[in-house]
């Protein structure tokens, strides 16, 4: 105080920082340099309860004690008078410049979205990385430059706050990009030791890009998969161990397990496809040895349907389309050695039709077969002979005609000239041998009639009427006839044959 007069101060509130709403209100009074980095802010409600204590103090002090002490001072009317002439200057001043106040208050619209960015990314840093774990100095220090800009921007010199809004803006900028590449980092190195199998590394690594984004959901996932490690380990074991026996169709399935273990091990594809590959080419070649031996063991079907097996699983393959036609020519010469049989079995047994069908369909199969060509001509030879000599042999009568005679002799004389006749043929020689000789000697017959009848003789011709005739025929079965006026003709078959007994033949019903 001077002249007996306190100089009066107004104290008024400080405006909040417009970059730190949330934090604590800092003194403009304080006495740390305003360029020198902010220390830790006092907790929001101490703060508040300090600074309402100290506004109701200085309230009580500046209303009630300070009136008590203190004179007013006389009235300065020219004060007064030129005091009210200031805003009326400001007036005329605002309305001759009115593009620069406009200029103004663009400006402080940019400053203020600048600030909307800086505190985007600080609320960014702050809740989503956790900034304060890793990098809690550099964000104090952009937080620092970004609350100079406030006091710029409270002070209208908005050029000066965008400068420093900028400043901080770029600091944040590149807390978040040194966060984001700390993480991605981090996450590639865990997933890189979890390809190896290295638990320790792989947790190491995912705690340290936890402290970036906790959050993440890849992190869960990577952890997840840390703690799979393990099992995957155990089940890859299982297919290398497989892979080293030659049991491919293990190591797959082991292979797969790990793979459902975790999906993310892309190692794992090649590897059970290579382990697949060979288990279907193992069960390949035991689908051919089994169809190959089933041919040496003559089971022709079973071959059959186990190369066709084989090439519905690989079409075209080489070894089974060579096995399916290996069996269909086993098959070839099976049918070949069989029908061959039946026509030699049929031959030695003279069945001679059978042997000339066993013949014939064994042409069907190779019609060059010159076995089968030279045995069908033969068979159907020797079945003809055969038939005519069964039709020669079951009418012995017949003979009694000298064509038919003739003819039997003749079919005698081709039958005896057959190379090593079976005992087939032999009989049927001597049977026909016989019956020609008894043919060729004539025997006796009497014809008895009435004197009356006219009697013929088909073989010989008429011989007319007679009581009693005496003929000497060749032994065979002979058709008489007899005819008489007022009578009904006769016809009469006579077997003859040595010492028959007379024959009567006479017309006796009348008309």
């Amino acid at each position: 105080m001077t002249d007996g007069q306190d100089d009066f101060v107004t104290i008024r509130p400080r405006r909040s920082v417009l970059s730190d709403a949330a934090k604590p209100v800092v003194d403009e009074h304080a006495s740390e340099p305003v360029d020198a980095p902010q220390k830790k802010a006092v907790p929001r409600n101490v703060a508040i309860g300090l600074f309402s204590a100290g506004v109701v103090a200085l309230g009580a002090w500046v209303f009630i004690v300070l009136p008590m002490t203190v004179k007013p001072p006389p009235i300065d009317t020219a004060a007064i008078q030129q005091a009210a002439a200031v805003p009326k200057q400001t007036q005329e001043a605002i309305e001759q410049a009115p593009f620069h106040s406009v200029q103004h208050e663009l400006e402080g619209q940019k400053a203020k979205a600048l600030l909307q960015r800086f505190v985007q990314l600080q609320i960014k840093l702050d809740d989503e990385m956790s900034v304060e774990k890793w990098a809690a100095d550099d964000f104090a220090a952009a937080q620092h430059v970004a609350n100079q800009g406030d006091e710029r921007f409270n002070s209208q010199r908005f050029d000066e706050a965008m400068a420093l809004y900028q400043q901080g803006i770029d600091a944040l900028d590149a807390l978040v990009a040194r966060g984001e590449d700390r993480f991605n980092s981090s996450l590639a190195t865990s997933l890189t030791s979890i390809a190896r199998g290295d638990t320790r590394g792989a947790s190491s690594a995912l705690d340290d890009a936890a402290t970036i984004h906790p959050k993440d959901p890849r992190v869960a996932a990577t952890r997840a998969r840390i703690d799979r490690i393990p099992q995957v380990a155990r089940a890859r074991a299982r297919g290398d161990d497989a892979v080293n026996r030659g049991d491919w169709a293990a190591a797959a399935a082991a292979y797969q397990e790990a793979s459902t273990l975790d999906p993310g091990l892309t190692d794992l594809a090649p590897l059970i496809a290579n382990a697949r590959k060979h288990a279907d080419d193992a069960a390949f070649d035991a689908l051919l040895s089994q169809g190959y031996g089933a041919i040496d063991e003559g089971h022709l079907d079973v071959a059959k349907d186990v190369f066709t097996k084989a090439l519905a699983r690989r079409p075209g393959d080489r070894a089974a389309s060579d096995g399916l036609a290996q069996v269909s020519q086993a098959g070839t010469l099976t049918r070949i050695e069989r029908l061959q049989a039946m026509a030699t079995r049929d031959e030695a047994s003279e069945k001679w039709r059978e042997a000339a069908a066993a013949y014939t369909e064994l042409l069907t199969v190779d019609p060059t077969l010159k076995v089968a060509v030279d045995g069908a001509a033969r068979a159907k030879t020797r079945a003809d002979l055969d038939d005519r000599l069964e039709a020669a042999l079951a009418d012995a009568g017949k003979l009694s005609a000298d064509g038919v005679y003739k003819s039997t002799v003749a079919l005698y004389q081709e039958a005896v000239r057959v190379q090593q006749p079976g005992a087939r043929l032999t009989s049927q020689l001597d049977r026909l041998e016989s019956m020609l000789t008894i043919a060729s000697a004539p025997v006796p017959v009497v014809l008895t009639s009435d004197n009356a009848t006219q009697i013929s003789l088909f073989q010989v011709g008429p011989i007319g009427a007679f009581s009693r005739k005496e003929l000497s025929l060749r032994p065979g079965r002979y058709l008489v006839t007899g005819s008489r006026q007022g009578c009904r003709d006769i016809r009469v078959e006579i077997d003859v044959r040595p010492a028959m007994e007379p024959v009567d033949v006479r017309c006796l019903e009348k008309l």
